[in-house]
Formats: structure tokens, sequence, C-alpha cells
């Protein structure tokens, strides 16, 4: 199977790891969401420290993103578990 590579992309002055980090984006806003991308990272209920790709200020939560048809390495699988969960710390 053939990797993906990420393509930089930026939009309203961010340079976003992804295409699909700066669709996002665009989506939030043409919904009219507000959002933080990569905001101060948080602590995991396990002390792991992880950096989301957004914040969205009105819903108070995180947002990761990922392609559907690619798992996250253990630690983000880990981590994205853990913010559904509520298992973390504002830093």
């Amino acid at each position: 199977m053939s990797e993906f590579k990420a393509i930089q992309t930026e939009y309203k002055g961010y340079l976003f790891r992804s295409r699909l980090e700066a669709r996002w984006a665009v989506f939030f806003d043409a919904m009219g969401i507000e959002w933080e991308y990569e905001p101060e990272g948080i602590v995991l209920s396990d002390g792991t420290n992880y950096l989301p790709d957004f914040y969205l200020p009105q819903f108070r939560c995180y947002f990761e993103v990922k392609r559907r048809s690619i798992k996250g390495t253990p630690e983000e699988e880990r981590a994205i578990s853990k913010i559904s969960n509520g298992e973390y710390t504002d830093s």
C-alpha cells in the first residue's frame, strides 16, 4: 500500500500541515464556527502532552483531523480516545 504524503496548505495566514486540515478550516468558516488552529497543547490524564489540530471555543472542544482510511500512530489513537472521553486538562 502506498503512503499518501500530506501537502501543506495556506489559508487565512495559517500554514496547515495538510489540505484536509485546511478544508476543515474552510468548512468551519462556512458554518460560522470559530476555530483556533493548533492552540496550546493539552495534558492527557496519563500525563502525555498532546497538540490537537483545532480548538472550537463555541463548543469548548478539541477537533482532531484524520483521514478515514488512515489509522494514527498508537500514541495518536490513545490521545484521540482520551480527548473523546474528556481525559485531559488545559495546559
